[in-house]
């Protein structure tokens, strides 16, 4: 029988598999990153630039091609009791009104990947977004 091959959200389970996992160039980019002073809120968006890059594997968001979609997560919290919690938006086009809260560099190559790394590395998230 033959071994099941292991999906990258097998492989990564928390940010010392995606430091691992990287490779060379951008383990040590982010190494260097956090030499000397940061904020808990810069090291965790930057542990989590690292993370989203090894799960995208090698997809690559284009900025110039406006039909590439692009997956971004929206956390919401409603504070008047009516809940909280984790969606994804995409956008497939460069033009048009739309905010996001957070970098560009946060994006995911689909729903699936994006998804998974919201909830598997939510305490990062709160780090970043808190």
């Amino acid at each position: 029988m033959e071994a099941k091959e292991l999906t990258i959200m097998d492989r990564v389970k928390t940010f010392e598999d995606a430091l691992n996992l990287a490779d060379e160039k951008t383990r040590q980019e982010y190494l260097k990153s956090v030499e000397g002073y940061n904020t808990p809120d810069e090291i965790a968006y930057k542990k989590l630039k690292l993370i989203i890059k090894v799960v995208n594997e090698e997809w690559v968001a284009d900025y110039k091609n406006p039909k590439q979609i692009k997956w971004y997560l929206w956390f919401a919290d409603l504070s008047f009791g009516a809940g909280s919690g984790l969606c994804c938006a995409n956008f497939a086009y460069a033009s048009g009104s739309y905010s996001l809260p957070f970098g560009s560099r946060l994006n995911f190559k689909n729903k699936e990947t994006a998804l998974y790394v919201g909830n598997q590395f939510m305490p990062l998230w709160k780090e970043y977004l808190l």
